[in-house]
């Protein structure tokens, strides 16, 4: 019995390096195995706990590519015609009021007058005082002396001049880039450089102050210009 104890015991001792990895080695497939069938154990229970209609929503398309539904109580949307033409408002409606501009109409700068030179910027006229030809820029209305002389429209006064041969001479610039200048005056004015003026105000008298005149006696030499041309100051008054 002894000699058999004795056996095992040498055995044990020369095979127990193999022994224990042989253990180890069991012990360690063992864990692996149990670990690998708890994994799977968890993994089916967590598929089982997912709702299929959550999964359903998760596969679907998104929301913006879903077709909108009408709401058949809403009244559609009404997109304007590109093409359409914009309606102007009915100008021949009697509601709406219609503002015409006010005509601009100029007033003859004396009364009681006869016309001793017409306009002409083209042909040569002679002139008696000056004993020479030349163009005539400008209308004479010839009226005795003293007569009033008004502004043909309103308007500025630019400037007040005095010249032996046009006598008193007051410039007014209007609207429209008008300037009415009245020479052959008195030295009575009855107007200011930079003062406003008014259609029909009066601003001078006649005179036969202009000396390059001289033969036509008391009268109202005027000129008017527009765009900085000399052009005929009868082509202004409707009451010639």
């Amino acid at each position: 019995m002894a000699k058999k104890l004795s056996k095992i015991k040498e055995f044990i001792k020369k095979h127990s390096y193999g022994f224990t990895v042989s253990v180890c080695s069991f012990v360690l497939i063992s864990a692996l195995l149990v670990t690998g069938i708890l994994s799977n154990i968890n993994k089916n229970k967590l598929l089982s706990d997912v709702d299929p209609d959550q999964e359903q929503i998760i596969v679907q398309d998104p929301i913006v590519d879903q077709p909108i539904e009408n709401d058949p109580n809403k009244d559609p949307i009404q997109v304007p015609d590109q093409n359409q033409p914009v309606q102007n408002p009915d100008v021949s409606d009697p509601t709406i009021p219609v503002v015409n501009p006010e005509p601009v109409v100029f007033e003859l700068p004396v009364e009681n007058y006869t016309i001793g030179g017409t306009f002409s910027d083209t042909t040569l006229v002679y002139n008696a005082s000056l004993n020479e030809w030349s163009t005539h820029i400008g209308v004479d209305f010839i009226s005795p002396n003293g007569t009033d002389v008004k502004s043909i429209y309103n308007g500025t006064v630019e400037s007040i001049d005095y010249s032996a041969l046009e006598g008193t001479c007051i410039t007014i610039v209007h609207e429209g880039n008008i300037k009415s200048i009245y020479k052959s005056l008195s030295n009575e004015v009855f107007v200011e450089v930079g003062s406003a003026v008014v259609k029909g105000q009066v601003i001078g008298k006649v005179s036969d102050s202009a000396d390059s005149e001289k033969h036509l006696g008391a009268h109202l030499h005027l000129e008017v210009m527009q765009d900085q041309n000399y052009i005929d100051p009868m082509s202004l008054f409707e009451d010639k």
